[in-house]
């Protein structure tokens, strides 16, 4: 209630769009997002804040076109360059079905971040989505954990689902599994009776573009950035496979694509992204990298903050967290 009155008076004071207005002549202020989706596709359950409604990001879109104007996308990595810019993770295919259009329509273009080993099928989902859509497939059966007594044996409930998902995704990362943790979420689909597919689930939430889309992104003024192989945390990852991430990814941008010096960063918090990571990122070949992060706007190429965009469904919201009003509340 209280966060709602100080959204609220930011935006009727016109504050909110000073400090915008602001921060956009001092440097590049950037929002991203992730899954833009029908109002009829968002889950009830948690899957980690990164889902948006398709009219919900056309608001966004609406809202700070009345105000500013969106840069084109291409000059995100260009030093020197300031004002609003977007950029959208993961490249999945409601990218191209759902966003794409809606860019169209503004004449906005963006920056895309795509998980190479989602375009090459060489990884089915995120090693996140995939301990989600495993829990959901066991909705009413039973977990089975080998080395987490905690929930195994449990029994897989609606109330208990988003629960059972963070600590086993606590569990991973913890217990440094993050190296193997495909191999390990495997080993345990098995042991489920388990075999999940793209075509089980949404189309629009779990399938990656193809490279054909991701070409036709580009081809229409798009930027695209490499978002790793296979979207691992990569702080938790040994140094052969942070390389490992970061290659692959450029590599196939490259070669598919021309050309591929930009990274955004997965996850991608101030935490996350250490000085081992933005070296290893700069000797695979990357020239600007971004993270989820509004700390510190450091002068580094490497670490180009970005504000984490979420279902907001209210102008004074929407205009309070992009002007860093939030920060009160933290």
């Amino acid at each position: 209630m209280i966060k709602n009155f100080i959204y609220s008076a930011f935006y009727q004071s016109r504050l909110s769009s000073y400090l915008i207005d602001r921060k956009q002549q001092q440097g590049k202020l950037i929002l991203t997002y992730h899954n833009v989706l029908p109002t009829s596709a968002l889950t009830p359950f948690f899957t980690n804040n990164v889902d948006i409604a398709a009219d919900i990001f056309e608001f966004h879109l609406k809202s700070i076109l009345q105000k500013f104007k969106i840069q084109t996308a291409s000059e995100i990595v260009e030093p020197g360059k300031k004002g609003i810019y977007l950029s959208l993770d993961d490249g999945m295919l409601n990218h191209i079905e759902i966003v794409e259009p809606i860019l169209k329509k503004y004449r906005i273009t963006a920056m895309f971040g795509v998980v190479s080993g989602l375009v090459k099928n060489d990884i089915e989902f995120i090693w996140r989505d995939q301990i989600f859509l495993m829990l959901k497939s066991l909705l009413n059966k039973k977990l089975v954990v080998p080395d987490q007594p905690s929930i195994s044996g449990k029994k897989i409930t609606k109330e208990n689902l988003n629960k059972t998902a963070s600590t086993l995704t606590e569990y991973i990362q913890v217990n440094y599994k993050m190296d193997h943790v495909y191999e390990y979420l495997d080993n345990i689909l098995s042991m489920n009776n388990l075999f999940l597919k793209r075509n089980s689930f949404p189309k629009l939430r779990y399938s990656p573009m193809n490279i054909t889309d991701v070409k036709y992104l580009q081809g229409n003024g798009h930027l695209i950035a490499s978002h790793t192989h296979t979207h691992r945390k990569l702080s938790m990852l040994s140094d052969m496979e942070i390389v490992r991430e970061l290659k692959i990814s450029r590599d196939y941008c490259v070669k598919e694509l021309g050309e591929c010096d930009t990274l955004v960063y997965p996850y991608g918090s101030a935490n996350e992204v250490n000085n081992k990571v933005r070296d290893l990122a700069s000797e695979a070949g990357y020239k600007h990298a971004f993270v989820n992060t509004t700390k510190g706007f450091e002068k580094n190429n490497l670490f180009i903050p970005r504000i984490n965009m979420g279902n907001i469904s209210t102008k004074a919201q929407f205009f309070g967290i992009v002007a860093g009003v939030n920060r009160l509340f933290k």
